[in-house]
């Protein structure tokens, strides 16, 4: 499997951003992140941590996701009949099929948006646990030190 290094991760985002309008106060109120870093980020100020660049991939590879589902329907939508010219009736091929398809994918669509966006909120749950399990562990290193000095005999 092809993976993307953070930087190719970084670049989509700042992409993204600027195809659908993203701001960085978009982001920072539906992630953890705070939105003045990101836009310290999105101005290119500051190298973010892998970790930050995951959630703000994410956040708008759904973003993309959502503005792709949408266009479809729009282009489902916008399908003109074509009237048969002795009955006068729309009986396109093209406008019946577009209409048997667009009744089957849409409740997909929407439950696989739906489950992209549980993914995404357990993905960010993940990430602030781990962010907390290390500075358990570090706190937990400063005591073992301060609890070595306090036992170790004094020379």
């Amino acid at each position: 499997m092809n993976y993307l290094t953070p930087k190719e991760k970084l670049e989509i985002v700042l992409d993204l951003c600027e195809k659908h309008g993203i701001t960085a106060y978009n982001i920072g109120g539906n992630t953890p992140l705070n939105a003045s870093g990101v836009q310290r980020i999105l101005k290119r100020e500051v190298r973010p941590q892998s970790k930050t660049i995951d959630i703000l991939y994410d956040y708008v590879i759904e973003k993309e996701r959502e503005s792709r589902h949408k266009e479809s329907l729009k282009v489902l939508e916008n399908i003109n009949p074509v009237e048969d010219l002795e009955t006068g009736y729309s009986n396109s091929i093209q406008e019946m099929v577009a209409r048997e398809v667009y009744k089957r994918l849409e409740p997909l669509l929407s439950e696989i948006i739906q489950q992209q966006q549980q993914s995404n909120r357990i993905l960010i749950k993940n990430s602030i646990q781990l962010e907390r399990i290390k500075i358990d562990i570090d706190d937990l290193k400063t005591n073992i030190e301060e609890m070595n000095k306090v036992l170790s005999p004094k020379k």
